[in-house]
């Protein structure tokens, strides 16, 4: 992989978690994220995003309206329960989701850092990278971007990346591809609205290594596209148009199987890749769906209330944990503990039932 490389900011020398409290209801306090909890907006102090990456805690965050990035990866080792140092600090504003990789992790540059004038196209922007276990990490440009919302790196037709760029004499929004160890291009543009300068894509999803996709941000609602490797196009989905992922948070968005599930709206919106189908589902509670989790065959659910659980492929969910903290805002399910983060910077632990 071609790579900008981009040095260890700061050591991995452990550094100790807050003092570990015990809420109640079975909930322990594991630590303030120092580097979230020292930025300087109550967005930015949001832990957003939350990732499993060997056997260590990764929290996003940052406020990408005030800029306020870079944005220190600092992993929250679950062994020792302290955290490990900063080990990158990304070249973005903002953290919002992390995705695996077969040979690793990676977060996107959501928001690059180059900022005069307001928003320009950044030649660096792209994604922060590890392949060695998260002990050290490097940025890779894709080409000039406005943002880079979300990558996909496990399809059978490439590498991939979605955000904006300029087309249309205006912010476009741009799919860009990568082949092999080719450089990256631009593959798609075709849902520009050239009257609206931020319409984007927000997320793409690999199932079964196929991508989809889908537009947001313009007038009317895009196609769900998906990529058809033998004729090299992006085909709409046939069927009627519906919003998948009525969000800006390419972190509300997982696969489970052969659904795209989506946190967005007054709970989830799922697409059956098989069949086509489009379905909404409410949880039991009634709250809106704060974040999701997908661990094998299970899908867990995150509101302000509770964490709940399907086993049958989010068709019904059950309780399994009453959330009893303030403003949760992101979740992440190991083997055997629930881990949820806080707009107060907070990582939160809870046995699984």
């Amino acid at each position: 992989m071609a790579i900008w490389s981009v040095p260890i900011i700061a050591s991995a020398t452990a550094v100790p978690a807050a003092s570990a409290s015990q809420p109640s209801a079975g909930w322990t306090l594991l630590g303030v994220h120092p580097q979230a909890a020292a930025q300087p907006t109550s967005l930015g102090r949001r832990i957003i995003e939350l990732e499993i990456f060997e056997n260590a805690l990764y929290a996003g965050f940052g406020d990408y309206n005030a800029n306020t990035g870079p944005i220190s990866i600092n992993p929250f080792d679950l062994d020792s329960r302290m955290f490990l140092g900063v080990r990158h600090n990304a070249y973005t504003h903002q953290i919002a989701v992390y995705r695996p990789a077969p040979w690793g992790l990676v977060a996107p540059n959501i928001d690059p850092l180059q900022d005069v004038p307001l928003d320009p196209l950044d030649p660096n922007g792209g994604f922060s990278w590890t392949d060695n276990g998260g002990l050290t990490w490097n940025q890779s440009p894709i080409g000039p971007s406005y943002h880079v919302y979300d990558v996909a790196m496990q399809s059978s037709s490439g590498q991939w990346a979605v955000g904006a760029a300029a087309g249309g004499g205006n912010g476009a929004p741009t799919v860009w591809r990568r082949v092999g160890a080719g450089p990256w291009q631009v593959s798609f543009q075709g849902d520009n609205d050239p009257a609206i300068g931020n319409d984007r894509y927000y997320w793409i999803a690999v199932v079964g290594g196929v991508p989809y996709i889908q537009a947001r941000g313009s007038s009317t609602v895009k196609p769900l596209r998906f990529f058809d490797s033998t004729s090299g196009a992006w085909r709409s989905l046939p069927g009627g148009v519906s919003e998948l992922h009525a969000s800006g948070n390419p972190q509300h968005l997982q696969v489970l199987g052969t659904q795209i599930v989506s946190a967005s709206g007054s709970g989830l919106r799922i697409l059956d890749t098989e069949n086509g189908a489009f379905r909404a589902v409410q949880m039991p509670d009634g709250l809106p769906v704060l974040d999701l989790d997908v661990r094998g065959s299970e899908l867990f659910t995150l509101t302000r209330g509770a964490v709940f659980r399907s086993e049958d492929g989010a068709v019904t969910f059950q309780r399994v944990v009453t959330v009893d903290a303030p403003a949760p805002t992101s979740l992440a399910v190991s083997a055997d503990t629930i881990y949820v983060g806080t707009a107060a910077s907070q990582l939160l632990a809870h046995l699984l039932p």
